[in-house]
């Protein structure tokens, strides 16, 4: 058996087998790509309570390091390369085992039986790989993951549209409130009249709803409110009536229809009592004087008149933009919701029921409680 490099001969401790190393071996021997694998602590020894034990790791490197046991310290020897991988075995009851990769220390005189094993040869490294393409089942379920979410967030993402529209048609109606404010103050306070398109005074019942067109054509009242932006005309959410434009590009308003009417029971009223001024409302905050032509927000109705309950977004006659609910019905077949007329009037502010119409009159007629 060769003799171990560097290590000094002692007797043997109790409890403990003699140093041996198979033969042919040296720890300080160079053996290229070895590494230690495994490694156990030494043993507290007689009155020093020594235990001493060292981890150091180095780059392809291992350090051999010498114990004094007596003087309680360690010295390092010369750098040695990286020796075998090693199995180190401690018979003492009291040995804290350590598995990690470490250095080997210089533990001659402790009795303790170290063998070497040779390293397992090192594999070449392989050049790095693309990765691998998915198969048809892993991007079938990518695409179902991705349909699912999409359903999940498309109706939120419709719904977040339609709100954004909701408030451009309230802030258009905000703009049109203040186009009459402005009309009304350079007309005396007087209301956009029936009168200004071919009909006659006192004549409500046949000359109003023959003229009715112009409350939402654009060439009627909303021209006359002179708001600056034709555009404001025209409800984002509205499918049933767009601009219609010349052959020279410019908006026709002989043949356009806007999304917003202003109120027939108003218009009708024009013609009853000519000269109808801001200061005839019996209630201006509760009475409806412009409002859209059908529920585009809410409900999503296709015509003004429908058995559904429409809320349509309007203006009253303090001119403040918001929504209103339509209560007030039609007393013949259908019994439609209609938006034309008061929905409460006399005696005593009754519900109008149609059977006779009682909202027929700015000054006693009134559409919230």
């Amino acid at each position: 058996m060769a003799p171990l490099t560097g290590f000094r001969s002692a007797a043997p401790l109790p409890g403990c087998t003699s140093l041996s190393v198979g033969a042919g071996l040296d720890p300080l021997a160079s053996v290229k790509g070895a590494k230690l694998e495994k490694l156990v602590a030494l043993p507290a020894l007689g009155r020093s309570n020594v235990q001493m034990y060292e981890r150091m790791r180095f780059h392809g490197r291992a350090r051999i390091f010498r114990y004094c046991c007596a003087r309680g310290r360690a010295h390092s020897q010369t750098p040695a390369p990286a020796m075998t991988k090693a199995f180190i075995k401690l018979s003492q009851k009291q040995l804290h085992r350590v598995e990690s990769q470490a250095n080997f220390h210089d533990v001659s005189g402790f009795g303790i039986t170290i063998r070497f094993l040779p390293s397992a040869p090192t594999k070449p490294r392989s050049p790095p790989q693309l990765g691998r393409a998915f198969t048809l089942i892993e991007l079938l379920v990518v695409i179902a993951i991705i349909a699912i979410l999409a359903a999940m967030l498309l109706p939120a993402l419709s719904s977040a549209k339609e709100k954004g529209k909701r408030i451009a048609c309230l802030s258009n109606l905000k703009q049109i409130g203040l186009g009459l404010i402005l009309y009304t103050d350079t007309q005396e306070n007087k209301m956009p009249t029936a009168l200004n398109y071919g009909a006659h005074p006192n004549q409500p019942g046949t000359d109003a709803p023959a003229t009715v067109q112009y409350t939402d054509l654009y060439g009627g009242v909303p021209k006359d409110l002179n708001v600056g932006n034709w555009r404001l005309f025209w409800c984002p959410s509205d499918k049933f009536n767009a601009p219609i434009y010349k052959p020279d590009g410019n908006l026709d308003p002989a043949r356009s229809y806007s999304s917003y009417r202003y109120r027939f029971v108003i218009w009708d009223n024009t013609v009853r009592f000519p000269g109808l001024k801001t200061t005839d409302f019996f209630k201006p905050v509760a009475q409806i004087v412009y409002h859209e032509n059908q529920d585009l927000h809410y409900k999503r109705l296709p015509s003004s008149y429908m058995s559904t309950q429409p809320t349509l977004n309007v203006i009253y006659g303090d001119f403040h933009a918001s929504l209103w609910k339509v209560r007030f019905r039609q007393n013949k077949p259908g019994n439609y919701y209609d938006p034309n007329w008061f929905t409460y009037g006399p005696p005593s502010g009754s519900f109008n029921t149609d059977n006779p119409n009682i909202g027929y009159d700015v000054h006693t007629g009134w559409d919230l409680n």
